[in-house]
């Protein structure tokens, strides 16, 4: 089953979109599809409805929702790429990292699902010195392109 959610920030000022894809049964763990610069487009929450299938608890929070909630870009539009660029060189990564430590919270705490992994994207993956400074209470995640 999926559902679209809002995930309380870890300030409780502001809630984070999510695509939330849940498995038939118990969730074997969660899984945190990071996007890409494209937004939580069709091909992101294709990719959480495949990790449910398997059964995992797969949660896509929308990355961009400081700047504008609800971005979904095709790559293969030449003026939405450019937009996409522009989404990413203005995303606060640390403040990102914030978020992801929340929605891990939210999965724990609400979802009843200790076990967690985050399938980050290449151009998250590609910030090694934001991850430097990442909350303790992420770690360990799990890196893997998305």
């Amino acid at each position: 089953m999926s559902t679209n959610t809002a995930i309380p920030s870890l300030d409780g000022q502001a809630t984070i979109p999510a695509y939330v894809s849940r498995p038939a049964g118990t969730p074997r763990a969660a899984i945190i599809v990071y996007q890409e610069i494209f937004g939580v487009n069709p091909g992101i929450c294709k990719k959480a409805d495949d990790w449910s299938s398997i059964g995992y608890l797969a949660v896509a929070p929308d990355v961009f929702w400081r700047q504008e909630p609800g971005i979904e870009l095709d790559p293969d539009v030449p003026e939405q790429l450019q937009s996409a660029f522009g989404y990413m060189q203005g995303h606060d990564f640390f403040k990102g990292l914030h978020d992801v430590e929340a929605v891990i919270h939210w999965i724990r705490r609400e979802q009843h699902v200790e076990k967690s992994a985050s399938p980050a994207s290449a151009w998250a993956a590609r910030s090694p010195t934001k991850l430097r400074h990442a909350p303790t209470s992420m770690l360990p995640l799990a890196i893997m392109a998305s």
